[in-house]
């Protein structure tokens, strides 16, 4: 860790009494040139020092001796609201780098103006689609940031074995414990502590359809993967074209293609093979995998199954598979929920009756009702008051709703406590009565794969194979070869 970040960590070694509060409040942070504690000896892991005195548990594992940040409010209800119970905290600023631009910025910052009025806590927030890339030019240096969002639990723990992020202290993990389903803190925790605390969710495992369509055609959303392939089928017969799409996205081109894969894994080879094959017990090139890449790709080429054939999906961004979807040219489009703000900005109405609607990617049965989904998570490099702080207030059922309030659309949240009935649209009520009922969720494997893989190669090599350049297997052999030993 930097300097600057050990500095702003010890600054805050202060014992607060909030005025006119109801609750008492105590916060410091470690001394990084301290090197016992209660008898036990600290090798600090990349700088980072910090103890929760009450936190007794021992760790085993390169992150053992990573000490946690104090952060304790007497009578705090960790299923509540955060912001009527932290009041005003000790600091002026805490800075946020993110991936969320555009209407998720938009959402977010209105969330963070809460929280700034209800704790005198300035939010300086940086949104950037490349965000991890900008963090890694950020981090030692004075502008690194006190607290960062992430899409990927893998990067998440790179950044833990490096030793920038702070653990999280004992009043964030009551609230993440009692407010998310554990599978959510097992994707944030390392050694048996916890890191990140949930941010956002999204659904992947969703089929847009063209409601009008559905209705001239007497066509049904299928309720099995079976009769999802008989509709396409009857699609392609009836003369219309059955998919759009499309995987260039930038730098982050071939991304559609890893959900479309990870969501096949998930219904033909079962949720714990699945884990399997991300954890990399199995072979990313296992042959069951390539025969599922192979699967998806014969579909894309089957003429008349695509608009603009295979050769054009490589070409296609995502936004304009959205944009062609809405013009009639296909019929069905899989993407997953934040597609609603591209529909939208493109002028399309979403919802049922709407111009573009929704269903559940079938399962096959004997999976269950798998549903793949992703998310962001938060979790601060500084371990400071006002990053503590912030970080409770996004473990909190008001964070959620804030930002529902914000009425930007396309956000979901996982918490059990948040109010789903301030979702504005049926459609996003749809999506999270989905995203609640899964059983089980999964998330998105590339997320969860070390960054130089799921980040980089993956879909890299997604996009080669989308274009046709390269077939299954080259495809499951080079990811393969690009694992970390």
């Amino acid at each position: 860790m930097s300097a600057t970040a050990a500095r702003a960590l010890s600054a805050c070694l202060v014992t607060l009494l909030l005025a006119g509060s109801a609750c008492s409040v105590e916060v410091a942070a470690f001394d990084p040139t301290r090197q016992e504690d209660e008898g036990r000896s600290d090798s600090p892991l990349g700088g980072l020092s910090a103890v929760d005195a009450t936190d007794a548990a021992d760790v085993e594992g390169p992150t053992a001796q990573i000490r946690i940040p104090r952060f304790t409010y007497t009578g705090f209800d960790p299923t509540g609201p955060a912001l009527g119970q932290l009041g005003r905290l000790e600091g002026n600023m805490v800075s946020v780098l993110g991936p969320e631009v555009g209407a998720g910025q938009t959402s977010l910052e209105s969330a963070f103006a809460r929280f700034t009025t209800a704790t005198g806590i300035e939010v300086v927030y940086t949104g950037d689609t490349q965000a991890d890339d900008v963090l890694e030019e950020l981090l030692g240096t004075p502008d690194q940031p006190d607290v960062v969002l992430t899409p990927q639990p893998g990067r998440l723990r790179q950044l833990v074995h490096e030793g920038h992020v702070a653990p999280l202290p004992r009043l964030i993990r009551d609230q993440v414990a009692a407010g998310y389903d554990p599978f959510w803190s097992s994707l944030a925790s390392v050694d048996g502590r916890l890191y990140g605390v949930p941010a956002s969710a999204n659904v992947k495992s969703l089929v847009w359809y063209r409601p009008d369509v559905f209705a001239e055609q007497d066509y049904q959303p299928p309720a099995t993967f079976g009769e999802l392939e008989a509709l396409v089928d009857q699609i392609r017969s009836d003369g219309l074209t059955p998919w759009c799409v499309g995987v260039a996205s930038g730098a982050d081109s071939g991304w559609p293609f890893t959900d479309w894969l990870e969501d096949y894994v998930l219904r033909f080879e079962g949720p714990a093979f699945y884990d399997q094959w991300i954890a990399h017990q199995v072979p990313f090139n296992d042959a069951r995998v390539t025969a599922l890449m192979q699967r998806v790709g014969d579909l894309w080429s089957r003429p008349g199954n695509v608009y603009g054939g295979r050769e054009a999906v490589a070409a296609t961004s995502v936004s304009q598979a959205a944009g062609d979807h809405l013009r009639d040219r296909c019929v069905l489009h899989k993407q997953g929920s934040l597609i609603v703000r591209d529909y939208r900005v493109l002028g399309g109405r979403v919802g049922p009756g709407e111009d573009v609607d929704a269903f559940y990617l079938p399962d096959i049965g004997e999976s269950g009702r798998v549903v793949l989904g992703a998310g962001t998570f938060a979790a601060t490099l500084s371990g400071s008051t006002p990053a503590l702080g912030l970080l409770s207030y996004i473990a909190a059922p008001d964070f959620a709703d804030n930002r529902i309030a914000a009425g930007a659309g396309g956000y979901l949240s996982a918490h059990r406590f948040h109010n789903t009935d301030l979702y504005r649209d049926a459609i996003d009520r749809s999506m999270a009565n989905i995203l609640v009922a899964a059983d089980p969720f999964r998330f998105d494997g590339s997320d969860l794969m070390p960054a130089q893989v799921g980040a980089d190669v993956y879909p890299r090599t997604a996009t080669l194979y989308a274009s046709g350049a390269i077939d299954a297997w080259e495809l499951a052999d080079e990811v393969e070869a690009a694992w970390p030993s």
